[in-house]
């Protein structure tokens, strides 16, 4: 998708209904999560293959949602 608002923004319209941000430039919905890879550069595998990178900031938080 091309949307001409800030992730950030787009992150607040949402809220916390079922979306979570892994990294600065990724926003993903949790229902569509296949799997989580973890180490030291941990990603989310979703149901369609994509691979989604983790910060290490977010990945304690990811965590527990998952």
């Amino acid at each position: 998708l091309i949307v001409s608002k800030t992730l950030k923004v787009i992150e607040e319209m949402v809220g916390t209904v079922g979306f979570v941000r892994t990294h600065h430039s990724h926003l993903v919905n949790l229902q569509e999560v296949k799997r989580m890879l973890r180490g030291d550069t941990a990603c989310l595998i979703m149901r369609d293959g994509a691979n989604v990178p983790v910060s290490r900031g977010r990945k304690a938080g990811l965590l527990e949602l998952l």
